[in-house]
């Protein structure tokens, strides 16, 4: 019988570059490198494991004296991201806990990065139960990759038999082809996209009104103008090195924290960029 290791808690740090903690948190195994935080998670070097070998209780009151102690910058306490007084963590729910946090994320719409990880991880995990190797997994297109398995069954071969039997005839641009005869489009226009703009094509022409080509046809000029970075940093009055140094996560996040709080996202910017590591940059762009 396995037994649970009680000690196997411990607290940590978040780092900014300067050396000073910005976030304090608990956890076991992976927490400290887990992408669902309120404050952004820094490179490994800028991760500090504070205490450890402690039971629930004991992690729950460092972290808790800890974040009194370095106080919180929501309260003008101190220099911490944290929102919390700590010791809510989710290590141990209760029923009532997840009841009601279930609750909570009903009906809510997943932020775009959450909705890429969640993307990388179905991946990973399909490439995983399909016995596929994740590079070849990858590089199919989710209607490869949703129609496999039952085809497979079908014709009584395992997953990665039945990728394995089709990937030559997919490596020759015939499922590009195929999904351009399938939208009414010119496969050589339909190739011409990056794989975010195949994927928009659909959506964004249900919600315009008009036919894939149509919405195709519309968005070339924007498409084809270049530097879609460097015309999203003028769009919102950001030096390019600034808005391209920023990771997706960054700047999806920058943009959704400005509109909830009703400032630019030059303003959140810099509100961030010592955290996120860019103040260099935007003080030499001043």
């Amino acid at each position: 019988m396995t037994t649970v290791n009680e000690r196997r808690f411990y607290v940590y740090a978040y780092l900014r570059t300067d050396g000073t903690p910005y976030y304090i948190g608990k956890g076991t195994r992976y927490r400290i490198q887990a992408k669902t935080h309120v404050a952004f998670v820094p490179p490994e070097e800028r991760r500090k494991i504070l205490f450890h070998g402690l039971t629930n209780q004991e992690a729950v009151e460092t972290e808790i004296a800890l974040i009194h102690c370095l106080g919180r910058k929501d309260l003008g306490t101190g220099c911490l991201r944290n929102q919390t007084n700590g010791g809510d963590g989710a290590s141990t729910p209760s029923p009532e806990q997840r009841r009601l946090k279930s609750q909570k994320l009903k009906g809510r719409r997943k932020s775009t990065s959450m909705r890429v990880s969640l993307s990388k991880t179905n991946i990973r995990e399909g490439a995983k139960k399909a016995g596929v190797p994740l590079h070849v997994w990858r590089s199919l297109t989710r209607t490869q990759r949703a129609h496999s398995p039952a085809s497979a069954k079908r014709l009584g071969l395992t997953v990665a038999e039945y990728v394995e039997l089709r990937l030559p005839e997919w490596r020759l641009g015939n499922a590009m082809d195929v999904a351009a005869t399938k939208h009414g489009v010119d496969p050589d226009v339909w190739k011409g996209l990056t794989q975010s703009q195949r994927d928009r094509c659909t959506v964004g022409a249900r919600r315009a009104g008009l036919t894939v080509p149509q919405y195709i046809q519309k968005m070339l000029p924007e498409w084809n103008k270049g530097d879609v970075l460097a015309r999203t940093a003028e769009k919102h009055s950001l030096p390019a090195d600034v808005w391209r140094a920023l990771t997706p996560y960054q700047r999806c996040s920058a943009v959704n924290c400005a509109r909830k709080k009703g400032i630019s996202v030059f303003e959140q910017i810099q509100l961030m960029a010592q955290d996120w590591g860019v103040d260099c940059l935007l003080q030499a762009a001043a």
